[in-house]
């Protein structure tokens, strides 16, 4: 199978268009023998190993079967969709409600991947479907290996260095409780160049994002806290009449934008026990949504005692919920994982 990418150039670190959900793509599909190719080259591995993508043209080829379009690349250069013998795929991880994968453009596309899907907020058309960040091989290998759990210091991590709504909610509902079981660890990691050569193109790439001494804490500590994104009234998000029809009906709820996060993943693969809001409660949608109590603390903000509740198992239980969520996230968002689930949709 020859796949081409159409993808963003990579800019400064500072303003790097960071293109996560294709490089984990791109990499499953290696696994499979498919063949790759793109409009420039991308994501350094290094001084001495070539780039993940490497340059073809501006255009696909005649004997291509599948074009892959990141979002980034169609804000920076336009839709690049013509109608062809080829299967067209759109990787909309955008932020925000009305994005791309729900505009008409996206309407041409064979299959659109969105991140960051609610059910509870978006009717979803045909040619869409959830999709999450999940995990790239520079995660895996930077998670690896897996400290003895007994070794590790009974804290979590809740370093954050940007505020987002529900942030500032977990602070006030969860904090208290949390730091009953877990001595809270709130030290800002900094994010400077790193020195050797891998480490320095992985920072780059990502936007400043790769962190060893990040890594090294997520290794160390039992738990990290990967809330993030934006907690809204479901109602807001509706027409004048159907907010009159569900505040008389009383089935207002909560729903949380932006919910997808690198260190959910991050976390995950570390083995430290990922705590996040409860996905599937407030309508946050992957292809296999984790279990809260069996792969990661869900928090219940509509409900203390829940997560009171939950966070007292969690804490009796933290060793074998972090190694079930570990195990869980590489079954189903491994590179390999991310591109049979690809191939399926095709």
């Amino acid at each position: 199978m020859n796949v081409f990418f159409y993808l963003c150039d990579q800019g400064a670190p500072d303003k790097a268009k960071y293109q996560h959900c294709a490089i984990s793509l791109a990499e499953g599909l290696l696994e499979h023998n498919a063949s790759i190719s793109a409009t420039n080259d991308y994501y350094s591995q290094g001084a001495t190993a070539p780039p993940l993508f490497l340059a073809s043209g501006p255009r696909h080829q005649t004997n291509t079967d599948v074009c892959v379009v990141t979002h980034q690349y169609i804000s920076r250069n336009g839709d690049p969709f013509v109608k062809d013998r080829c299967k067209w795929v759109l990787i909309d991880d955008s932020d925000g409600i009305n994005t791309i994968g729900f505009s008409s453009v996206a309407r041409q596309y064979d299959v659109v991947l969105k991140s960051h899907f609610n059910r509870l907020i978006w009717k979803m058309p045909r040619n869409v479907f959830p999709w999450a960040f999940g995990l790239t091989n520079r995660i895996l290998e930077s998670t690896r290996p897996i400290v003895d759990w007994y070794s590790r210091s009974p804290s979590l991590l809740w370093n954050f260095r940007v505020n987002h709504d529900v942030r500032k909610s977990a602070q006030t509902l969860c904090s208290p409780m949390l730091a009953r079981y877990w001595k809270i660890n709130n030290c800002i990691i900094a994010s400077d160049s790193p020195k050797t050569t891998c480490e320095h193109s992985w920072w780059a790439v990502t936007g400043r994002r790769h962190n060893k001494h990040f890594y090294d804490a997520l290794l160390s500590n039992q738990a990290s806290s990967c809330f993030g994104g934006k907690l809204r009234p479901s109602t807001t998000l509706l027409s004048r009449r159907a907010r009159q029809i569900l505040n008389y009906l009383g089935t207002e709820r909560s729903v949380i934008l932006q919910f997808d996060s690198y260190r959910f993943w991050e976390s995950l693969a570390a083995g430290s026990l990922a705590v996040h809001v409860d996905l599937s409660r407030y309508g946050c949608e992957l292809p296999v949504n984790p279990l809260p109590g069996i792969h990661y603390l869900g928090i219940d903000f509509d409900s203390p005692q829940v997560t009171e509740d939950r966070i007292a198992f969690a804490a009796a239980n933290t060793r074998e919920i972090a190694l079930a969520g570990r195990e869980w996230a590489i079954r189903h968002y491994s590179p390999p994982a991310v591109a049979n689930r690809f191939l399926e949709l095709l």
